[in-house]
């Protein structure tokens, strides 16, 4: 009614007499917030709420809103699949997934008098590190052990333990009992094994290409950013190098002389190992070594021209769980290690029972334990001081920052997940105490002394089941899709790259939007995918923003 003029009309019998008109102001009271929105951690795969609610003169209307990327600018959300309630007091994303983590949000309250705007709040999502894990057989026939390569079944493994993931999802398996070294490479929905190096059944320490080079017991598998692979030659006690050049492999000793065991450290030929088992590589190329026999951890760089090796952790010959720096920290059986990308290694400590933690410390090592060293091992899960493990001889480092473990002892796959301060134990694979050999997730899994463990960069995990003579891995894709997208810069600041999961010979489309609330897609490019990773690599555009997708094409 505001604007209106208001009169009184006076009337008698003799007649009406009207007043003066006056104006009617009515003012209205802008939304003021008496609930903000607050900041809500939840685990991936969750619901998360977020409230706010304005007292001022009705009728108000709320509009909820985030902040993309990268962005300054703040953009409606609509209601879909994930975002219900985007025009009420109470948004409801679910399920709440790892990429909107650090999500800032706001709702907006508007009536005919003005509008107001709330207090940011964060969607903050973290890993469910409970959450199982699936299990398949990728190639091999359990229980049957052999020498053939092949795709699926018809390969057959030996015993294998070390097992690596390069950069296109090639699987390199340290294939102990045929000393050799075996490769398996993604074809369509399958898997195909070849013999890169050694002879199957033919041990010794021979250095050439293909099948001339020979191997004893190899034992630990690293592959480092270039592709370069490096074995641990347990029987040989020494260290070796594979370097690629098309479908031949050619080795070379690095570190050690074959059938010389000892403590030394050095260069070349002057090194010795006693039972090196695990290998780990840096993103600086440097080779991490459990040396199991000594009872070590050692250290060997590259300079240019000579491999040379150090001890960084434990004392040579001297067994023990004591925590501690450098030398003064003891090991019982360090079986396998990994490195993180702070540069952080963790050791399964076989004898122990334990998981141990290798701290850099300006130009000191610092060890701690994470499980509870136990004569007899165990199966709990839990924090630091309640977990136990039984057995580990497998361990890695994933690109989320959670670490698996082959725990062989109880036959199952542990995840490791930072928890603050601590570190916290979740089995994900396997029924401890049930050997076997069965597909499928969480505890239906069974596996039968799961021995080297290994990561690819979409966070899948590749087992070495050294007592089915299998390898295991994630469930097959049998479509063409869904692809896992990965955005990053290349070297050029103006080129980026778009990879992803494909299948050989199927067609993807790369698609875009500069802003999620348009309806419709833009083609960038059509591509024929020619192996399992499909790439493609962008100019930067001159929108303020883009979001990129990649859609099988039928």
């Amino acid at each position: 009614m505001s604007g209106e003029s208001i009169r009184c009309v006076a009337a008698n019998t003799l007649g009406t007499t009207n007043s003066l008109s006056a104006a009617l102001t009515v003012v209205g009271i802008v939304p003021t917030f008496t609930i903000q929105p607050t900041s809500q951690s939840v685990v991936a795969g969750s619901n998360a709420v977020f409230a706010a609610y304005a007292t001022g003169t009705a009728p108000i209307s709320y509009q909820w809103q985030y902040q993309p990327s990268g962005s300054l600018t703040w953009t409606n959300v609509v209601d879909d699949t994930t975002n219900t309630g985007s025009q009420t007091t109470t948004l409801t994303i679910y399920p709440a997934d790892l990429s909107q983590n650090g999500k800032p949000l706001e709702c907006v309250a508007a009536n005919a008098w003005g509008s107001t705007t709330s207090t940011p709040a964060n969607l903050f999502v973290t890993p469910n590190n409970s959450m199982p894990i699936s299990v398949y057989t990728l190639a091999g026939l359990p229980g049957v052990a052999g020498t053939n390569n092949g795709t699926g079944t018809n390969a057959l493994f030996k015993n294998p333990h070390g097992i690596a993931v390069d950069a296109n999802t090639n699987i390199f398996i340290a294939d102990k009992d045929n000393h050799v070294i075996r490769m398996l490479s993604p074809t369509g929905g399958g898997w195909s094994s070849t013999t890169i190096a050694g002879l199957a059944g033919n041990s010794g320490s021979t250095d050439g290409t293909g099948s001339v080079a020979r191997f004893s017991g190899p034992y630990g598998i690293a592959v480092d950013g270039s592709g370069n692979v490096y074995v641990a030659d347990t029987g040989n006690a020494t260290l070796r190098k594979l370097t690629g050049s098309g479908s031949n492999w050619t080795v070379t000793t690095i570190l050690g002389l074959a059938g010389t065991t000892g403590t030394n450290d050095g260069t070349g030929a002057a090194v010795r190992f006693t039972l090196p088992m695990g290998l780990a590589v840096d993103g600086s190329g440097n080779l991490f070594v459990a040396d199991q026999g000594n009872q070590i951890i050692r250290k060997v760089a590259f300079n240019g021209l000579n491999w040379t090796a150090t001890t960084i952790a434990g004392l040579a010959k001297h067994s023990g769980s004591a925590d501690g720096i450098n030398s003064t920290a003891r090991f019982n059986g360090p079986y396998a290690l990994t490195v993180d990308g702070t540069g952080r290694i963790f050791v399964a400590d076989y004898y122990n029972n334990s998981i141990r933690l290798v701290t850099p410390n300006g130009g000191n090592w610092s060890v701690t334990t994470i499980g509870i060293s136990a004569a007899n091992g165990g199966s709990t899960d839990g924090s630091d001081s309640v977990a136990r493990f039984k057995y580990p001889t497998g361990i890695v480092a994933s690109p989320d920052g959670t670490v698996y473990v082959a725990d062989s002892g109880n036959n199952t796959i542990r995840r490791i997940a930072p928890n603050g301060l601590g570190w916290s134990v979740f089995t994900v694979a396997g029924l401890a105490g049930s050997p076997g050999s069965v597909d499928g997730t969480g505890t239906t899994v069974r596996l039968n002394l799961p021995f080297g463990i290994a990561v690819d960069t979409y966070t899948n995990l590749y087992i070495a089941d050294a007592n089915n003579d299998t390898i295991r891995g994630p469930a097959p894709v049998l479509t063409p899709g869904p692809a896992v997208v990965s955005l990053f810069k290349l070297a050029s600041p103006t080129m980026l790259s778009i990879t992803w999961k494909a299948l050989v010979g199927h067609s993807y489309q790369v698609q875009y939007k500069t802003n999620l609330n348009q309806i419709a897609w833009n083609v960038y490019t059509n591509l024929s995918a020619a192996n399992w990773t499909g790439s493609v690599s962008i100019k930067v555009a001159a929108d303020p923003q883009r979001f990129y997708r990649v859609m099988p094409t039928p």
